[in-house]
């Protein structure tokens, strides 16, 4: 049951949690072992999920996330430029690069969207490659500092990032005032696993009655304290 309600929920919202609540005790406890033909269910799931691109939404609408790409790009560009300008003097395809790395992460490497600094191996080997197809094509590759060289200028220019996302702060507040809350802390549940006792038996007890504890948990994790009376 709780599959085909996670599959059925996956065509309209993300699910981000298949939450298992635990119960310590129940009817299980009161079950004939010898009677059994299948393990008795003692948990209740509990799916957690969000709106598709709910994420993504919020960051556009604040227009923080094209500031901050816009700024990355800007500050980063001394290296970025570095690996787009000897991809093209030797005319490298992406399928090419692709092909010998054996992985997709070039197009984090030779592209302004979402640009990040190989590590050395990677960057290495990249080096390579580089330097057979300029041997093929009778000419230098220009990707010729080491990993050392590139990493201090990659920390100098973070720095930078770090400084001018400062004047960002206005619009990092409205991004955060449009996305999904989520407030946990040591003191409930904060795990994949929850553990609550069922509602005690009383009398004429309806078994869909559910603990209290476990419902708060689902009501107040994704809400702003302020909105709370």
């Amino acid at each position: 049951m709780a599959a085909d309600t996670e599959i059925m929920l996956k065509n309209h919202m993300r699910v981000l949690n298949h939450i298992i609540w635990a119960k310590p005790f129940g009817r299980w406890r009161r079950q004939k072992k010898d009677t059994l033909r299948l393990f008795f269910p003692s948990t209740e799931r509990i799916l957690f999920a969000e709106q598709y691109e709910a994420e993504g939404t919020a960051k556009n609408d604040a227009g923080y996330a094209l500031k901050c790409a816009e700024l990355k790009g800007g500050v980063f560009s001394p290296l970025i430029d570095y690996f787009i300008t000897a991809k093209n003097q030797l005319n490298i395809t992406n399928k090419e690069i692709e092909k010998y790395m054996g992985s997709y992460m070039h197009r984090y490497w030779l592209s302004y969207s979402q640009w990040q600094l190989p590590n050395e191996i990677q960057y290495e080997r990249l080096q390579q490659f580089f330097s057979q197809k300029a041997a093929e094509k009778k000419l230098a590759s220009s990707l010729v500092n080491n990993h050392h060289q590139l990493s201090l200028k990659h920390d100098e220019l973070q720095r930078d990032y770090g400084e001018l996302m400062k004047s960002y702060a206005e619009l990092k507040r409205q991004y955060e005032n449009l996305r999904r809350p989520f407030s946990v802390t040591k003191d409930v549940p904060y795990t994949d696993v929850w553990n609550f006792p069922p509602v005690l038996y009383y009398p004429a007890v309806n078994i869909l009655v559910k603990n209290q504890q476990p419902c708060l948990s689902i009501l107040l994790t994704p809400v702003v304290s302020r909105d709370i009376p």
